[in-house]
């Protein structure tokens, strides 16, 4: 699998968003804002059309880790 690949794209991007999602709810003394920037930006470099899919799917995800209830 390669860069190029469709699937190691939306892998990426899933991952990106996850980390996002992650680094975005740390205390504000641990959050690494630089960093959430620029990923964003990768992201939106992307331009995956399903990206909305991701970031509720890693908001999902970041929210049952932490042991609250998912947003609707």
């Amino acid at each position: 699998m390669n860069i190029n690949d469709p699937r190691a794209q939306l892998v990426l991007a899933e991952a990106i968003t996850f980390a996002i999602e992650g680094m975005s709810r740390l205390p504000d003394e641990h959050r690494p804002n630089s960093n959430i920037a620029d990923l964003e930006k990768l992201l939106d470099d992307m331009s995956l059309s399903n990206l909305r899919l991701f970031q509720n799917e890693a908001r999902t995800r970041v929210d049952l880790l932490l042991g609250n209830t998912p947003a609707a």
